[in-house]
Parts: C-alpha cells; sequence; structure tokens
C-alpha cells in the first residue's frame, strides 16, 4: 500500500473470506465467534499491560529534567542498583499479580514527592497519578477480560473495559508530550502549544482549526480526534490546520495515538504547509506502514509523492513526530527514528507562507460497504525547534484578499477570515485569521491597525481588544477616530481608518484589532493600485526587549 491517490478501487476488509478459504464459513457458530472475539480482545488487553511500562518510561526518559531521576525510581522499586526497564520487567513478571496494587501505591506516593520539582512538579505529579490509576484499571481490563472469555459470549463488556485502558494510556502519554513540547518550544523562544479533545463535538474540532479536504465522513471529538465512520459519505482525507503559524521553517509536530486505524485509512502529521494546504510536507499512519513524502492538495483531490516509507508497530498511547530542519525531514515513534530524508532537490516549498502545520484523516469504505477510519488522535502538539531569526518581538499581518465582510455594527474584534498573510513574526504568537496575538514576553507594544473599507457611507472607527492571561473574556481598551458619514459625497465612499496606540502587555495576554460600524453592510479591501500588504494590517512591536 502507498500514500493514497485518489479515485482507488475498494479495499476488502481484514477477515474477509476469499475463494480460497470460504469453505471455512461451515464452521462458523454464534459461539466460535463470541469466544474467538474475546480471545482477542485479550490479547489486546496483555498488550495493553506489556505496553504500559515500557510506553510511558520511555516518554518520561526523553524530559531532561526528569529523565535522570527514571533510574532512581526504578532503583527504589525493585532494589537493583542503577536498575533499567529490564530489570523492572523482570521484577514485575516475578511479583505476578500483585504489581498492579503494589506499584500503584508506591507511585501515588512518588507523586506526592515529585510535587517539589521546579517547574514540572506538579505537571510530573499528576502524570504519575494517572499512571498508578491506569495500572489499577489494567488490573480490572485483565479481570473482566478473563471472565468475557470464560462466559463464552458478553464481548461487548470486555472491549469497553479494555477501550478504557487504551484511553488511559493516551492520556498519560498526551500530558508528557505537552510537557517536551513546552521545554521545545520554550527553550528556543519560538512558538509552542499542545491541543487537546476533551468535549463531543461532531463537524469540527473545536475552536483554533481551519478545516478542508474532501466530502467524506465528518471530524469528531470525544476525547480524541478523527473521522467518525460513516460509510454514506464514501471515501476520502479531510485535512485540519492550526491557525497558529510557527516562526521558523524549523518545527515540529507530534500526536499521541489513541484508538487504533485500520491498514486500509491512515492519519497523517503535517508540517511545512501553505495556509490553503496547497502545499505540504506528510507523515502519513496506517495501522502497520508509515509513508514520508511532499504533496498538494488543489481544492478537490491530493497528490502524495512518497520519499520513504516502513513498516512500524504502532500501538495506542504511543508518541508519534514529524520534524524538520533546514532540509531535512525525520519521523520517531516514542522517540525512536523510523524514517529520514534530506530534501536536497527542493521538493518542498518553505519560507513564510509555509509555517502552518496540521493533520489529515481519511474514510475507506471497502467492497461490502463497511468504513473504516484512520487513528485517532488523543492530543496534537506543535513547536518551533529552531530560534527565530528576526532580532526582537513582533508581528506584521496583512489582508492580501480583495474583499473580506465587514464583522458587524457596533464594537467588535475583526471577522474570523481578514487575515491571510504573515509578513513576519517573532516572539509572539499569531493566530493568523482573526488576527488574535498571544504575548510570550512582558513589557510596552506599540501597536497599529489599519482597515480599508469599500461601503455605502457609514460610520466607522478601528481600535482594539484586549484579553489577560487565563481570561475568557475580552474588552475593548483602545479606540481610535470615528470617520462620520463614509468619508466622502458618493455612494461608493472608499476610505481608511486607522490607529496606533501604546500597551502594556503580560506574557499570556492576548490583544486583537477591533472595528466600529454603524449599520450597514459592506467589505473590507486589502489590495489597491500598489499591490497588497499596505491596505488592511495589523502590526506591533515590543518597545522595551
Amino acid at each position: 500500500m502507498t500514500s493514497p491517490n485518489f479515485p482507488a478501487d475498494p479495499a476488502l476488509p481484514d477477515k474477509a473470506y476469499l475463494p480460497s478459504t470460504v469453505s471455512q464459513l461451515q464452521d462458523v457458530t454464534a459461539e466460535n465467534l463470541a469466544i474467538a472475539d474475546n480471545q482477542g480482545t485479550y490479547d489486546q488487553a496483555e498488550d495493553v499491560r506489556a505496553q504500559f511500562f515500557s510506553v510511558i518510561y520511555q516518554q518520561v526518559q526523553q524530559i531532561p529534567i526528569i529523565g535522570g531521576l527514571i533510574g532512581d525510581i526504578i532503583e527504589i522499586i525493585t532494589g537493583v542498583e542503577d536498575g533499567d526497564l529490564g530489570d523492572l520487567g523482570t521484577w514485575v513478571n516475578n511479583l505476578g499479580n500483585l504489581i498492579n496494587s503494589f506499584i500503584a501505591g508506591a507511585l501515588h506516593a512518588l507523586a506526592d514527592l515529585l510535587e517539589w520539582i521546579p517547574l514540572v512538579g506538579d505537571d510530573m505529579a499528576s502524570i504519575i497519578d494517572g499512571i498508578a490509576d491506569g495500572m489499577n484499571r489494567t488490573h480490572a481490563t485483565a479481570t473482566a477480560t478473563v471472565h468475557g472469555i470464560t462466559g463464552g459470549t458478553d464481548a461487548t463488556k470486555v472491549a469497553t473495559t479494555v477501550g478504557g485502558i487504551q484511553d488511559n494510556l493516551a492520556a498519560n502519554s498526551a500530558a508528557i508530550a505537552a510537557l517536551q513540547n513546552q521545554q521545545t518550544g520554550g527553550g528556543v523562544g519560538g512558538t509552542s502549544y499542545t491541543v487537546t479533545f476533551p468535549n463531543t463535538i461532531l463537524g469540527n474540532l473545536g475552536p483554533g482549526w481551519t478545516l478542508g479536504g474532501q466530502s467524506t465522513a465528518l471530524w469528531a471529538t470525544a476525547g480524541a480526534a478523527g473521522l467518525q465512520p460513516d460509510n454514506a459519505h464514501g471515501s476520502g482525507v479531510r485535512w485540519a490546520l492550526n491557525t497558529t503559524i510557527m516562526q521558523t521553517d524549523d518545527h515540529e509536530v507530534v500526536m499521541v495515538a489513541s484508538t487504533a486505524g485500520y491498514q486500509q485509512a491512515m492519519t497523517s502529521l503535517l508540517v511545512r504547509a501553505s495556509t490553503t494546504l496547497s502545499n505540504f510536507v506528510y507523515l502519513n499512519v496506517f495501522q502497520d506502514h508509515a509513508y514520508l513524502g511532499y504533496g498538494a492538495w488543489n481544492g478537490s483531490s491530493y497528490t502524495f509523492h512518497d520519499w520513504a516509507d516502513v513498516a512500524i508497530n504502532l500501538s495506542t498511547g504511543n508518541t508519534l513526530a514529524l520534524t524538520v530542519q533546514g532540509n531535512t525531514y525525520v519521523a520517531t515513534i516514542n522517540g525512536i527514528g523510523i524514517l529520514a530524508h534530506t530534501d536536497t532537490a527542493g521538493q518542498a516549498a518553505s519560507g513564510v507562507s509555509y509555517r502552518s502545520v496540521g493533520m489529515l484523516s481519511q474514510q475507506q469504505v471497502d467492497f461490502f460497504g463497511s468504513a473504516w477510519t484512520g487513528w485517532n488522535v488523543k492530543s496534537f502538539s506543535a513547536a518551533d525547534v529552531s530560534s527565530p531569526p528576526v532580532i526582537g518581538t513582533g508581528w506584521s499581518i496583512y489582508q492580501s484578499t480583495s474583499s473580506v465582510a465587514l464583522p458587524g455594527s457596533g464594537w467588535t474584534t475583526v471577522g474570523a477570515n481578514t487575515f491571510d498573510t504573515l509578513r513576519q513574526s517573532a516572539g509572539v504568537t499569531v493566530d493568523l485569521p482573526n488576527g488574535t496575538i498571544t504575548i510570550t514576553k512582558t513589557g510596552w507594544y506599540m501597536v497599529a491597525f489599519a482597515a480599508t473599507l469599500n461601503i455605502y457611507q457609514i460610520t466607522a472607527a478601528a481600535g482594539f481588544y484586549y484579553r489577560p492571561s487565563g481570561s475568557s473574556t475580552s474588552s475593548l481598551v483602545r479606540q481610535g477616530v470615528r470617520v462620520d458619514g463614509g468619508g466622502g459625497g458618493d455612494n461608493t465612499a472608499t476610505y481608511t481608518v486607522a490607529t496606533s496606540n501604546v500597551l502594556y502587555l503580560s506574557a499570556g495576554d492576548k490583544v486583537m484589532p477591533a472595528m466600529y460600524t454603524g449599520t450597514g453592510s459592506g467589505t473590507l479591501t486589502g489590495t489597491g493600485a500598489g499591490g497588497v500588504g499596505y491596505k488592511t494590517y495589523f502590526e506591533g512591536a515590543l518597545l522595551n526587549g
């Protein structure tokens, strides 16, 4: 299987009967089906238990401030000096079923000790508590699975229990990935963020995403993000780009795998993407195979050009990452390299217009009408891995299109799709479509906003909204001079409203451009005789940094 270039023939399901095996149907009974299903679930539960230690500890060891501590933890638990994961595994096997309750208690106690660790103590303590809770759930999973097998036919409860422990494993990995991401981006002074998907939503991923792609199953979230299987929509791939733009060409994206994908459908990580996905670099991940390459979306179909591929063994709770530095792209699972390519031919685009990141999710409907989807994503993280090249702190964004609708009457923030081009940024986080800027360095900022209107005579003004760190409420903090009656005597007046002010902003605060308009309809324009970039724009700079 290669990365999908549609249209493609419908795939056969994994357990389809072929002409050579159809005679086996005469041996199929309800009891045999139930026993086989429960045995498979039991095997899955045992696999989860085996993964639990290796996945969690491998990822925790990657956190610099914590990694050295893990060997000491293993030494305390096992009594083996300079113990490693192998010693821990031997000790676990010797203890047998006592392991769940014993280590769970030990880890809860360890969580109390970890709270004193600077910077990451509180977060790490909560992670260790979660691991301990997960171990107790693992014990419950194994017990329920054994009951399911001996009971013969009740596989639903068993599968639900297995799903619970897998979800807990993924949640622990997501928390660890968030800590790693914060250290990566913060260490170089670039952008970093982590998105989780806690709410149940059908049709979108919540705020902060631009969605597109083919008409297939809908995006959905319920603790993780992915497509909701629905064969009525047919096969296809949807894309999601985060609206936060990376500050450098060198960045990484990370996903924690939730529920398993299938051989027929993929989930993808994207780096160096344009805001319209006209160009991107991908890591396409199926159930047991991964592909690294560059691609394009033309508004109706995708093209994928594979650079390299490899067989993989991805499991729930694993951390999958795609990193680009210079012209080299590296894919890892739990920090271990699986694919790499150096783009000496320059096939992938780079530069300030290709700093969006995101993901793809596929649904494939097979010959029998069954709908298969890719891996669900427990969390999505992104971080710059190189320091921003611009000296200083600030931003410059603008509208390049000829017409964008006004946001509405009265004072309000500008519309969701007002700005489409990042001219430059450094030391701030930019949410491009509506111009929301998140401050990372406290200080005095000079901010400027101008908007060119093409509208029937109407009163208008420019200003700024402000949202303190940790708050969900924004308020108007500055307003410029109102231009009354359209600024001209005809019915097709074109004019500009603008304001510039000095604001004191703290780390975590958000500032965004605002407009006042009277009742009426019209548009903002970003194009003029001199080109683009000077009609409707929002800029700012730290004065004392």
